[in-house]
């Protein structure tokens, strides 16, 4: 993704992501470290930055990478 300053709906976001419209909505909800700097709301609809599109993907699990041992 091209380093931008636009915002998006989580619906587009998600589609950025390649997951489907309800994944970044559900993200957000489940993981309380995401920047809300990156989160704008108006009139009740919300929208992410394209750093916190970038955010999200650098936080988001791998497949096939070995979980943490803890």
């Amino acid at each position: 993704m091209k380093n931008s300053n636009e915002w998006h709906t989580l619906a587009e976001t998600s589609r950025i992501l390649g997951k489907n419209d309800r994944y970044v909505s559900n993200w957000i909800k489940r993981h309380d470290d995401f920047p809300k700097p990156m989160l704008m709301d108006i009139s009740g609809k919300k929208f992410i930055h394209d750093k916190g599109i970038q955010w999200i993907s650098e936080h988001t699990k791998k497949r096939g990478r070995p979980q943490k041992q803890g």
